[in-house]
């Protein structure tokens, strides 16, 4: 889904080489080991594809709405950001 992207909101990965960094949604398990060997993964798939992997940010959540249920299963909520491949500035 394609959405305006609030910049003001992720200044900490932009700058003059990439004023607009590309922004992922990604939903990664809660325990925290799992987590960052699923990250650790992404971020190597884009390496492999020559994106920069510029950063992590964990998506503020108030999960007070949440039910029992749905607190035990909801995922760990993250943004990742990259930076496309040089070729691409043409």
């Amino acid at each position: 889904i394609m959405t305006q992207i609030p910049w003001k909101l992720f200044s900490e990965y932009r700058s003059e080489n990439c004023p607009k960094p590309g922004v992922g949604m990604v939903f990664l398990p809660q325990q925290e080991d799992r987590r960052n060997a699923v990250k650790e993964v992404i971020e190597r798939v884009c390496v492999a594809n020559e994106l920069e992997f510029l950063g992590w940010r964990e998506v503020p959540v108030d999960p007070s709405a949440l039910g029992p249920q749905a607190r035990d299963a909801v995922p760990s909520m993250w943004q990742m950001f990259v930076k496309a491949p040089k070729r691409l500035d043409d």
